[in-house]
């Protein structure tokens, strides 16, 4: 009888148990859509800004030399000491499109010369909770409904008013976190969070405070933040954090900056530091008392070997110019010598590139903007670069006007379609036919303006080609030609009929005219191509190009064949840089060897595909991507590339196979290394 008692009392546990778990499940449930309804609900503000103050401190664990390789740490090489302070005052700008504009008024540091280092944490003092991403289109958020079933849900605490709630992801990964959140119980709203996660070399765990409505139930109020920086043997770890307040006028900040920031910041900051913190900012003035002590030609050399020689070899430049809300100018440029800068493909070697920035705005509706890229190709022993200069004189109205200088690739002219008209395709041996190669010089000039806003573009322009013959002496003694020029305008029609997110469709027609400009070159080219990138939920994207061209009004014997829209890329910039629209196996040769070309090229791009589930290897990968490619043109038809490629914090590396319909045309590796590109 007892034993019946017994097994009737358990059964009966258990029942309630399941009801109990079924009801917890329910309420999660419930409270986690509250959260996504609030999120859906929220408008996001209209442009707004406010006082901000932030400190940080910093502790040097480990250090070395290959830390001057990483942005903005070279400067703690300079520096025998192992813990550092600094604090900025300023006003920071919030733009309707998530752009965060910081314009300090005061700073102070123990780094020399009052340096600022770790400017890439500034984006996490930010985080936009219920958007699709936290940080600047990275890391997904676990409070948005697209990214639910990446994270598993469980309420920790529940009262009449507000509710715990914890969010760990299904999978470790560096575009997930865990999530522990406030929720106000009967609107779903946030009012606290914090996040622990790890991306882009730093690992890190955020607090933020969160108001019931304004700009601050967006942006946190208040945020701290810890952060671990591993790489390379150096250890680093960093506490910040943030106060926002409303703007206000300011006697300490009205006028000039204070002859005495340290005093000043003290009168400013909204809480008083605490031990730690004072006693490493005493130390600033012990330094400055002795840097005074040093004679002039210590204090020289050190700013020579310190700051000028060191800062310009391995330091990243940045710098943004302005007054209040308006910048002025921005400039950014890579160091003289970056490891990091090298790169691999299948076709062209090992190559090495440097990037410079620079804009200077009018006032919003008038900037200039410089870009010069430069590389170099180990394998082909040649020097590229491309430098567009572009004046957006109505940005409104996508109305511009600038000019390219670059130089292309070596390059044939038509007298490569008699050498190949016997051959086969799959019998074809570049190296063998003993074709002669030009370097090309060309300067591009081109205008444009929106006919319809928003829809219809038509940019006008001149492009001049300088083609001169790699081998001049043995040209010349055949009596040929070692010199060609082209003048050619050009027209293009741009249609977007969907607006700036929806497919565009490019149409291109130029020709070149003998005798203008030491012209001694006639073609006429057409090209129509169609991009469109189809935005995923969850960072995926589903991008797509395909385009023709042909030449039509040909010079017999002196024309080159070189299309705008298909041609070899020799200065990659990475994986955001046409890894998706280019044939990565293709011979350089089979680009300037037709008179028409037929393309396609499909890719799809996700943070969570196939690598991101694998133990370990996963837990580092930022996003993934496959390729299908095809292609036909004279003696190469159909020729198909599929790929595989990632990325993650170091690099990114693609692999690829190519067909026809002869033969097995080969397998291939592409290479970029993508350390501190967000930095």
């Amino acid at each position: 009888m007892n034993s019946k008692i017994t097994a009737l009392f358990f059964l009966l546990c258990c029942c309630m148990a399941v009801q109990v778990h079924a009801t917890v499940e329910k309420q999660d449930s419930a409270l986690i859509k509250r959260v996504f309804a609030f999120g859906r609900n929220t408008t996001d503000f209209v442009s707004d800004s406010a006082d901000a103050y932030t400190k940080y401190y910093i502790k040097i664990d480990r250090r070395n030399l290959l830390l001057g390789t990483a942005p903005t740490l070279y400067h703690l090489l300079r520096d025998g000491g192992r813990l550092f302070f600094g604090e900025s005052y300023g006003t920071v700008f919030f733009k309707k499109n998530h752009e965060v504009h910081f314009v300090p008024k005061i700073r102070t540091s123990t780094i020399y010369h009052n340096h600022q280092v770790f400017d890439v944490v500034n984006t996490y003092f930010t985080p936009r909770v219920y958007s699709e991403t936290l940080f600047d289109n990275r890391v997904l958020s676990p409070f948005n409904r697209f990214n639910a079933h990446f994270y598993i849900y469980k309420t920790v605490s529940y009262s009449s008013d507000s509710a715990v709630i914890v969010a760990k992801p299904r999978i470790k990964n560096t575009q997930l976190v865990q999530a522990r959140a406030v929720i106000d119980v009967k609107t779903g709203q946030i009012r606290s969070f914090n996040l622990d996660g790890e991306y882009d070399m730093l690992k890190f765990s955020i607090h933020g405070q969160l108001q019931h409505d304004g700009m601050f139930a967006i942006v946190p109020q208040t945020g701290q933040g810890s952060f671990k920086f591993s790489y390379l043997g150096n250890k680093i770890n960093a506490r910040c954090s943030t106060v926002y307040t409303p703007c206000r006028n300011n006697n300490i900040l009205s006028g000039q900056i204070p002859h005495n920031p340290v005093a000043a910041m003290k009168q400013l900051r909204p809480t008083p530091l605490d031990e730690r913190e004072q006693t490493v900012i005493d130390s600033l003035l012990a330094t400055e008392r002795s840097d005074t002590a040093d004679s002039k030609t210590v204090r020289k050399i050190k700013k020579v070997i310190f700051k000028d020689i060191g800062a310009n070899i391995f330091e990243h430049m940045k710098a943004d110019i302005g007054i209040d809300s308006v910048r002025k100018a921005q400039l950014r440029l890579g160091p003289v010598f970056n490891p990091l800068y090298f790169g691999y493909t299948h076709t062209k070697g090992i190559s090495y590139h440097f990037d410079l920035q620079g804009r200077y705005f009018f006032n919003d509706n008038n900037n200039i903007n410089l870009r010069a890229k430069i590389g170099y190709s180990f394998k082909l022993k040649e020097i590229y670069f491309r430098i567009p200069l572009t004046w957006n004189y109505d940005i409104r109205h996508n109305g511009y006007a600038g000019l390219t200088f670059r130089n292309g690739n070596r390059i044939t002219n038509s007298m490569v379609l008699d050498a190949i008209r016997d051959e086969r395709a799959d019998s074809i041996d570049w190296e063998k036919l003993d074709l002669d190669y030009f370097k090309d010089t060309n300067l591009r000039f081109f205008t444009g303006h929106d006919i319809i806003h928003d829809r219809i573009l038509l940019e006008t322009g001149i492009a001049i080609h300088h083609r001169s013959a790699v081998n001049k002496k043995q040209l010349a003694a055949l009596g040929r030609s070692v010199h060609y020029t082209s003048f050619a305008p050009f027209v293009t029609v741009q249609y977007t009929p969907s607006g700036s997110k929806g497919p565009v469709l490019t149409a291109q027609y130029e020709r070149s005219f003998k005798d203008i400009g030491h012209s001694n070159t006639r073609y006429e080219r057409w090209e129509f191509d169609e991009q469109y990138i189809y935005d995923i939920p969850c960072m995926r994207a589903l991008k797509i190009r395909s385009g023709i061209g042909f030449y039509t009004n040909r010079s017999s014997g002196n024309y080159f064949l070189d299309y705008y829209n298909f041609h070899e890329n020799y200065i990659s910039g990475g994986w955001n840089d046409d890894w998706s629209g280019e044939f990565s196996l293709l011979p350089s040769q089979w680009y300037n060897a037709s008179k028409y070309y037929v393309r396609g090229n499909l890719t799809y791009e996700s943070p969570l595909l196939f690598l991101s589930f694998m133990p370990l290897a996963g837990q580092v990968i930022e996003k993934e991507r496959v390729y299908f490619n095809i292609l036909a043109v004279q003696k190469l038809w159909p020729y198909c590339e599929v790929g595989y490629s990632f990325t993650n914090r170091v690099f990114s590396a693609g692999f690829f196979i190519g067909f026809s319909n002869h033969k097995f045309e080969g397998a291939g590796l592409k290479f970029g290394l993508e350390l501190f590109n967000n930095w």
